[in-house]
């Protein structure tokens, strides 16, 4: 997924991209999921996006944490 759609709140391109079914789990430059780039600029909308299409909910970041893994209580 291109991270700019994420970095620009282009909600309706993240959309497009959803629906053409690209790749959500890859990473950007800064090593990045979409759904961590999305959480990082604080784009509600976009992260509900992301996360009612189901897409990546077991991709974690490099220290390999994730919604469903970490419970380190942070």
């Amino acid at each position: 997924m291109e991270a700019a759609a994420i970095f620009n709140r282009d909600i309706e391109e993240v959309r497009s991209l959803l629906n053409q079914k690209e790749n959500i789990n890859v990473l950007d430059q800064e090593r990045r999921t979409p759904l961590h780039a999305a959480a990082y600029i604080g784009d509600v909308a976009i992260l509900e996006l992301l996360i009612l299409s189901g897409e990546g909910r077991h991709r974690g970041n490099d220290a390999e944490f994730c919604s469903d893994t970490d419970t380190s209580g942070r």
